[in-house]
């Protein structure tokens, strides 16, 4: 993980944690190493050392905190990602195993989930350094490859109270309402594209788990050389090509579509891993939604900063970037009045 020294609030989470800790079954847990990780615009994420067990039989662990911020948020609530990371772990999928979940948040005072700590960086930092350890293009089909791995698992296995029925007109009226009913007036071309996501509903044929988020800064690069999927608290039932989408959102060097593979090349090592076509006009419709849905949740980064709560540097980036989103809805507008979509 990325680390940073420590943030305000040290001494007083340390004992808090030691306390969940023993209440969570753990013997006389000893906490040390507490320190704050960037990243992460809906919740405080911490790394820290736990020591545990009877005399003479000690043991220690690498572990993360991540507890929910107190904000409304659109996550997943933290017991039902807790039994998500369960259930990816023992189907195989590169995922932090999770130890520790407290919906009410005990002594931390937030609700929690404690997973273990894996020792890498994220992929967009390793990409940046520049590469991380391997060809860019083998990390790129690799990453498909992983990404198709969540698409084919199956969804009558998983535990079926961590996710709402399946509904896309519901996941998409879920990320645009609040643009249309917060107290700024939504920009015209953002009105647009939401009344077209509105009228344009694609039916869907195999709905799955979508991770929600993938791509390089979720993904982290173990020391091993392999990937772990990390950040989990937007996965969903949806369309895979909605997930797709949403990483094609990020293309500069050091993300994963333009950084290691094009987009067509990215799709070709997807359909190849599942065995399956990516529907192009499906594909469009969920590009301009990841536009729309990215252009809700820099709303919700800078509401909360006009609060006046001090969220930390990831709100900060998230307040801007708007007039962009809105150029790029632009072009797909011209696309569509065009017929390129029909």
């Amino acid at each position: 993980m990325n680390e940073t020294a420590a943030g305000s609030g040290t001494d007083d989470l340390a004992p808090a944690l030691a306390a969940c800790l023993a209440d969570g079954g753990y013997a006389d847990p000893r906490v040390s190493g507490l320190r704050r990780l960037t990243g992460g615009s809906t919740h405080d994420t911490w790394a820290f050392d736990l020591e545990h067990g009877a005399a003479g039989q000690r043991q220690g662990a690498p572990l993360i905190l991540r507890r929910n911020l107190a904000m409304e948020s659109l996550d997943m609530p933290p017991a039902a990602e807790f039994a998500l990371l369960s259930w990816l772990h023992d189907a195989g999928l590169p995922v932090a195993r999770p130890l520790l979940c407290d919906p009410q948040g005990g002594a931390l005072a937030n609700p929690f989930v404690i997973a273990e700590r894996i020792i890498g960086t994220d992929l967009r930092k390793a990409l940046a350094r520049g590469g991380a350890g391997r060809e860019r293009s083998e990390i790129g089909r690799e990453l498909a490859a992983l990404q198709g791995a969540i698409h084919v698992l199956d969804t009558a296995d998983c535990p079926q109270h961590i996710f709402e029925a399946f509904d896309v007109a519901r996941e998409v009226h879920r990320w645009t309402a609040p643009l249309l009913a917060g107290p700024e007036v939504a920009h015209p071309v953002l009105r647009a594209a939401i009344a077209w996501l509105a009228a344009n509903i694609p039916a869907v044929e195999r709905p799955c788990i979508v991770h929600g988020d993938f791509k390089a800064n979720n993904i982290l690069w173990s020391e091993a050389g392999r990937p772990v999927i990390l950040d989990w608290e937007l996965a969903h039932i949806g369309d895979p090509v909605e997930d797709l989408a949403w990483t094609m959102l990020w293309t500069t060097r050091d993300d994963i579509v333009c950084g290691l593979l094009t987009p067509e090349d990215y799709l070709a090592a997807y359909e190849q891993s599942t065995a399956t076509r990516v529907d192009r006009k499906r594909l469009f419709f969920w590009q301009l939604y990841a536009l729309v849905k990215l252009c809700g949740i820099l709303r919700s980064g800078s509401g909360t900063a006009r609060d006046g709560r001090d969220l930390g540097p990831s709100h900060a980036l998230l307040s801007r970037g708007s007039a962009h989103l809105e150029a790029a809805m632009a072009d797909y507008l011209v696309a569509i009045a065009g017929g390129i979509a029909a």
